[in-house]
């Protein structure tokens, strides 16, 4: 009896250490930064709205005081286009679109865990409504959650 329970136990042991091969923090977004033109942070005091193109959902809903998003990455396409709508107090509003190129690549961790999709930024580019540039200061996005883009706005 003690032999049967010890083997259980090894059993368990050892299928419950493949869950610890996989990384918790596993989400996989490209993270934006809000600039000046000379790339100093800023915080948008508008009301901002994200949209992106293919998909009906909202994905940033009225961010105010926002000085950055972080946003998931389509796994296949190879190109993401986001809608920013920009709302001042006075309900007046100003819309930026911003593509991304990117190449995707599979990434496991583990036999045991799931695949998650790797992008390598090759190209952005945006309408210039209030953007003035965009920057890539990063053009892996996995999960190190470091910052990919800089936007940076007129702020005359």
């Amino acid at each position: 009896m003690r032999r049967k329970l010890f083997y259980i136990i090894i059993v368990l042991f050892v299928t419950a250490c493949d869950n610890i091969s996989c990384p918790l923090n596993n989400t996989v977004e490209c993270k934006y930064t809000f600039c000046d033109e000379d790339g100093t942070a800023i915080s948008i005091a508008d009301t901002l709205t994200v949209t992106a193109i293919g998909t009906d959902s909202v994905i940033i809903n009225r961010l105010v005081n926002g000085s950055s998003m972080s946003l998931p990455v389509s796994f296949y396409a190879p190109a993401d286009t986001i809608i920013l709508t920009f709302t001042d107090t006075l309900s007046r509003q100003a819309t930026d679109t911003i593509w991304m190129e990117k190449t995707s690549t599979p990434h496991f961790d583990d036999p045991s865990c799931p695949i998650h999709m790797w992008h390598t930024i090759s190209a952005v580019s945006s309408t210039h409504s209030l953007i003035d540039s965009i920057v890539i200061l990063n053009t892996a996005i996995n999960y190190d959650g470091l910052e990919n883009i800089q936007i940076r706005f007129i702020t005359d």
